[in-house]
């Protein structure tokens, strides 16, 4: 039953670093950077955990007893801290899209990730020492030490193996972060009942996470965290799939779509004269244009735009997420509803690059409608690469359009060089820029 705890531990290590982790990128708008400081801080936790905590079950006989104490507690702080995360955004960011630096990036996260990190590394060695009396081994040799703990971390590396294809594919689909939070901390607390059927503390969580997660009370909890964290919008809808977080506000009937945080979609209404130009300006300059691929925010007012030519016979439309399609058409408007169901428009749920670069069509001109290069996801289409591979996709006298963030009256110098760089790039590749 021991190894069954081991397996448990692993498992329930990677799918509370990922809960946490998709919580976070929510507070920071994160990118990769924010991604490393947050698991630099986790791994950091788990060492102090192990190092100070762990260490003391050397101290104590009652070895399993204290194993189940520090399972539980980490059971117990794993929804709490998904709760917290999105409480407390309200009071560290008053305003609403104001964005963090990299020292608070990283003292809120060590703060947050404290009450899980630092529990779940101490469980590690306590489960060496641990499986170390039930071989009937002793640590005090290096050659036994080595072979116990390295057996320990084999089972607890097949069981975050088995964990992370579980909350990939069958948990992020179809539940909520607080769902998956208290169904692991319940996962968990069955193991340390199984372990010690006397173990009270381990039994009263049990009996209070299970009434919490099939009862409405999970929805009310949810829902509650899910408005503090957004205070002051509407939020109608909130939904995880593999890439992220989709979240949708209405006022007044009018709905932003965000992706991790950051607004991605406003309809029926947008910014109309934005996309105006950045549309109608390159489609005029076209003799006849027919033939339309568009990477990536499309829907919500390019599509529309572009619709508009008579001569448009075919627009591809890519979005890698497919979730966000889905609440598109369960929130339509009729901007969206012209889009979507034209029979002109194909949506391909596909990344955008790997469509530009596999399709056997040639275009007549090839939107991306990020600008905003800042993470790797999206830097992929302002490469040097990507835009020899867009060229070779477009007919004779075909155009490549791309926006870049940018002001009319101050580019700060992180920003100009930004722009400088995909610039330098465009024009590596193509003759008139």
């Amino acid at each position: 039953m021991f190894i069954w705890a081991i397996l448990i531990m692993g498992a329930s290590g990677i799918c509370a670093e990922t809960l946490l982790l998709r919580e976070l990128l929510l507070v920071f708008y994160g990118n990769e950077l924010s991604i490393g400081m947050v698991l630099a801080n986790w791994l950091l936790l788990e060492s102090i955990g192990s190092i100070f905590i762990g260490r003391r079950i050397e101290s104590t006989k009652e070895r399993i007893k204290k194993f189940i104490n520090w399972q539980t507690i980490f059971a117990i702080f794993l929804p709490i801290s998904i709760f917290l995360i999105r409480v407390l955004k309200g009071y560290l960011l008053p305003t609403p899209g104001e964005s963090l630096g990299l020292l608070s990036i990283a003292g809120y996260s060590l703060f947050i990730l404290a009450l899980v990190s630092i529990t779940h590394g101490a469980l590690f060695t306590f489960a060496c020492r641990i499986f170390a009396d039930r071989k009937g081994a002793p640590l005090q040799y290096i050659n036994t030490a080595a072979q116990q703990i390295g057996s320990v971390y084999i089972y607890e590396t097949a069981g975050t193996i088995l964990g992370g294809v579980i909350i990939t594919y069958l948990l992020i689909p179809h539940l909520h972060s607080l769902q998956m939070a208290v169904g692991i901390s319940i996962i968990n607390l069955v193991i340390c009942i199984s372990l010690k059927r006397r173990s009270l503390f381990s039994l009263f969580s049990l009996v209070v996470f299970g009434i919490v997660l099939f009862s409405p009370l999970m929805h009310k909890i949810d829902k509650f965290s899910i408005d503090r964290q957004w205070r002051g919008q509407n939020i109608i809808h909130s939904e995880n799939s593999i890439y992220g977080n989709i979240l949708v506000s209405e006022r007044q009937n009018q709905y932003t779509f965000f992706s991790n945080g950051v607004p991605v979609i406003t309809t029926p209404v947008p910014d109309v004269g934005s996309m105006e130009e950045f549309v109608h300006i390159p489609m005029l300059i076209l003799a006849h244009p027919e033939d339309i691929l568009i990477i990536g925010g499309g829907a919500g007012g390019y599509i529309y735009e572009i619709l508009k030519h008579p001569s448009v016979k075919r627009v591809d439309y890519c979005e890698l997420d497919p979730l966000i399609i889905r609440l598109l058409q369960k929130f339509p408007t009729s901007l969206t509803e012209t889009e979507l169901k034209s029979n002109k428009v194909n949506v391909n749920c596909i990344d955008g690059r790997l469509f530009t670069e596999k399709t056997p069509l040639k275009y007549d001109a090839i939107f991306i409608g990020i600008n905003s290069p800042s993470e790797l996801q999206t830097n992929r289409l302002f490469t040097k690469q990507f835009f020899s591979i867009a060229k070779s996709k477009l007919k004779e006298n075909g155009l490549l359009i791309l926006g870049l963030p940018g002001s009319l009256s101050y580019l700060s110098p992180q920003l100009r060089k930004l722009n400088i760089s995909v610039l330098n790039a465009v024009n590596s590749v193509y003759p008139y820029v």
